[in-house]
């Protein structure tokens, strides 16, 4: 589904361009803002919605961005780029993932030491990471537009001082995922394949809670992600793990405690809690044993009925087009019964 925030954009960029002179010239432009509109206002579902492809110049330049263009990002910052973007730097892997599903591949000309998907991102000019940015490079590659993420304020001040755009992803759950990749291609003029990269997304997603929608209260399992195993630690409130979690019908013991963010948790609260199911990334368990075997966590009822899985990091924590893969692994981990 188009975003009601694109729409509006889009609609105040058609509006500018008309000409009061001459009104008969601009009735295809106008034809268009109402068919828009129409949606909106009448609320088609997404099913009924369909986006066609556009078969004539007029359409063709619906899903042309009018630049000057301002978008707010996740930490309420206004960005206005007054031209389209032909130097783009990534600074996390899932901002370098969401160029490359935008097509915007040939525009990356930096990116992050992790950025490794896809297999073309190795090979793009390496400037650092969050703990270590290579400042001097940045600025030599002349960037008009940097993604990067919440944290890395000091950054930002000093690529805003050179004059270069910045837009911060800071996304704690999948709505967010995607008003964010349809604001880059707002930024990027890369809207329909934004537009259609969403709604693919969002189709997948809804498919899989469909499976599970009928879950009762008391048939949801207990859950508990295992960030860390010394000190144990686990996603709360307001992560995007907990999200994860709670949209295929699970419940996150460390947020039903209501622990927020990442944090430690005790022993004792785990085996309390008892969950049905523990979920933990390779690179903390590149197999159930590193787990299994650990005798705190001999007691747990996961173990005991051997629901320790193991899923995919960078699906699973990437901000990115590849959440879809991670939402799946997260709801077969939670309902190994039902074919996803």
């Amino acid at each position: 589904m188009i975003s009601l925030k694109i729409l509006r954009d889009r609609i105040k960029s058609k509006l500018l361009k008309i000409d009061l002179r001459d009104g008969f010239k601009t009735l295809a432009v106008i034809v268009t803002i109402f068919t828009i509109l129409s949606i909106v206002l009448f609320g088609c579902k997404p099913e009924t919605a369909v986006l066609e492809k556009p078969t004539t110049e007029t359409e063709e330049e619906a899903f042309k961005i009018e630049y000057p263009v301002t978008v707010t990002d996740d930490v309420d910052k206004e960005i206005t780029l007054t031209e389209e973007p032909e130097e783009i730097i990534s600074l996390a892997p899932g901002n370098t993932e969401i160029l490359f599903a935008l097509d915007l591949n040939e525009e990356l000309v930096g990116v992050d030491n992790f950025s490794n998907y896809p297999e073309e991102a190795e090979s793009i000019e390496k400037i650092g990471d969050a703990f270590n940015l290579n400042m001097e490079k940045i600025i030599e590659l002349e960037p008009d537009l940097i993604l990067t993420l919440k944290g890395m304020e000091e950054a930002v001040k000093e690529f805003e001082n050179f004059g270069i755009a910045v837009y911060t992803l800071d996304a704690n759950n999948i709505e967010n995922v995607l008003e964010d990749i349809e604001e880059i291609g707002q930024l990027t003029n890369r809207v329909e394949k934004a537009e259609e990269l969403t709604s693919e997304m969002q189709e997948k997603m809804d498919e899989i809670k469909t499976l599970v929608a009928d879950v009762s209260d008391e048939d949801k399992p207990k859950v508990f992600y295992m960030v860390w195993n010394e000190p144990i630690m686990s996603a709360g409130r307001g992560t995007f793990i907990n999200n994860l979690i709670e949209q295929v019908n699970g419940i996150n013991i460390v947020a039903d405690d209501g622990l927020e963010g990442w944090s430690e948790y005790s022993l004792e609260k785990l085996i309390e809690y008892n969950p049905d199911v523990i979920i933990a990334p390779k690179s903390l368990a590149p197999t159930p044993e590193t787990i299994t075997a650990d005798e705190r966590f001999s007691s747990i009822k996961a173990v005991l009925e051997n629901r320790v899985v193991v899923v995919d990091d960078d699906p699973v924590s990437r901000i990115g087009p590849r959440i879809v893969e991670g939402f799946k692994q997260v709801a077969q981990a939670l309902y190994p019964d039902i074919e996803f």
